[in-house]
């Protein structure tokens, strides 16, 4: 993934309908973002939890690119 230098990150945790059968299409496409610094699942089945650089992206940017790419998904919650 991306290096982000002397930024605080932000994470935002997602609910992913399926993430099982959708899982490498949303980790394939969120790793060509720019300003995502790194995904992965969350705690619970079907949460994902991304960690991106607010100066570049924003959480309604990363959902967007989520639905362009047929993702099914809801924002939970961004942190930090």
């Amino acid at each position: 993934m991306k290096q982000q230098n002397n930024t605080m990150l932000k994470t935002a945790l997602f609910q992913v309908s399926d993430l099982e059968t959708a899982g490498e299409l949303v980790f394939t496409n969120l790793q060509k973002v720019e300003g995502v610094a790194w995904v992965e699942p969350g705690r619970n089945r079907n949460q994902l939890t991304v960690t991106f650089d607010p100066s570049r992206i924003d959480p309604s940017q990363l959902e967007s690119s989520l639905r362009q790419a047929g993702v099914n998904l809801q924002r939970l919650s961004v942190d930090g």
